[in-house]
């Protein structure tokens, strides 16, 4: 899944999930874009992974449905990978 897909998958579980009508008050275009930039950042995606994480536990304990959390995470696990691989590769082209 490409960033742009994937972007636009987050902002639709977000908006679902938006018990305060806050994503009603701003574009959808607007806020896909800006999810679509912070997916090039390798930290902040392994760092949402990593809320994630703690919130899937925290349901697992309490034996919340988590199949809509897991497909977020396993897109940001899949473009993390990806990142990292570019992240790599330009460091081994790195002159010392």
């Amino acid at each position: 899944m490409d960033n742009k897909a994937f972007a636009t998958e987050f902002y639709e579980f977000l908006k679902t999930n938006d018990r305060h009508g806050d994503y009603d008050k701003i574009s959808e275009e607007k806020i896909i874009a800006e999810i679509n930039g912070y997916l090039s950042d390798f930290q902040w995606v392994k760092r949402i992974i990593k809320d994630f994480d703690e919130i899937i536990n925290i349901f697992i304990v309490y034996k919340y449905n988590i199949a809509d959390i897991q497909q977020i995470v396993d897109g940001l696990r899949e473009i993390a990978a990806k990142l990292e691989t570019e992240q790599n590769s330009c460091m081994v082209g790195e002159p010392d």
